[in-house]
């Protein structure tokens, strides 16, 4: 505000604005935190080089094929959009060979960055992508279902060499 307002003027007319729209806000989506991981993560890894010469625009489409899934599952319904969002980037950057430490500045953002809840949550997400894939819809002809798989462990960094939720095919 410039000196303009004190701090107890903006608040008065931050409360009356979301009075006047009775709290109706939109919280934010799956894709805006998946947006704004990536932010983060190109401070720490991708401006020193894209690993496996991928960009984070290959790791947004895939995070948004399964943000579309998600929508539609039900199992998913009471999952807040940060868990899927980071999910759904651990499933992509699992399917691209990136190794999880570039997750650190989110991990210390996340509540809880290695629930159980995120491991129901890419399974559930990597089962959408099956059927979606297995009914035979051209929208997911890259994903390779048969892929290898590999686990997160607690420190963000992969276990193994195998890929649990490997679906894309590079």
């Amino acid at each position: 505000s410039r000196g303009m307002y004190t701090v107890k003027e903006l608040e008065k007319m931050e409360s009356k604005i979301l009075e006047g729209v009775k709290w109706k806000l939109n919280p934010p989506t799956i894709l805006a935190f998946v947006s704004k991981f990536l932010e983060l993560m190109q401070l720490n890894a991708f401006t020193a080089g894209i690993e496996n010469n991928v960009s984070s625009s290959v790791i947004y489409d895939i995070c948004k094929i399964q943000s579309e899934l998600a929508v539609k599952d039900y199992e998913l319904v009471p999952i807040k959009a940060s868990d899927i969002a980071y999910s759904s980037l651990l499933n992509a950057m699992d399917s691209l060979n990136i190794s999880f430490k570039y997750l650190e500045p989110i991990s210390l953002l996340m509540d809880e960055p290695h629930s159980s809840s995120h491991g129901f949550v890419r399974d559930q997400l990597y089962k959408s992508i099956s059927g979606s894939y297995n009914e035979g819809s051209n929208a997911f002809g890259g994903f390779n279902m048969n892929a290898p798989r590999r686990q997160l462990d607690s420190t963000c960094h992969r276990s193994g060499s195998n890929s649990p939720r490997g679906v894309v095919h590079l």
